[in-house]
């Protein structure tokens, strides 16, 4: 949780996007975001899409784990940081 926090500037807009996000969101003090949670439970690949663009957007860090890496083809985003296992990426505009 420590490089993560450090990797996006201790925000506390956070989204996780693996099978595992409730323990990083309850474990790491953030907020459950979104219609469809946990990560796993959204149907459409393309409604996922569009909601993790919006985050991004509206300057989230999207923390992704490698085995779900295709969730994040087709988003924009310019900062991309890996960590071990995760990637956290933003947005070009993302702030704290």
């Amino acid at each position: 949780m420590k490089e993560i926090r450090i990797h996006t500037n201790y925000s506390d807009k956070v989204y996780f996007a693996d099978e595992l996000d409730f323990f990083y969101t309850y474990y790491g003090g953030y907020a459950p975001v979104g219609y469809a949670s946990p990560y796993m439970t959204w149907i459409f690949r393309k409604d996922l899409a569009k909601f993790l663009q919006g985050l991004l957007d509206n300057g989230y860090y999207i923390v992704c784990f490698e085995r779900n890496l295709t969730i994040l083809k087709g988003l924009k985003y310019n900062k991309n940081d890996w960590l071990g296992s995760h990637v956290v990426v933003a947005s070009k505009n993302y702030s704290n």
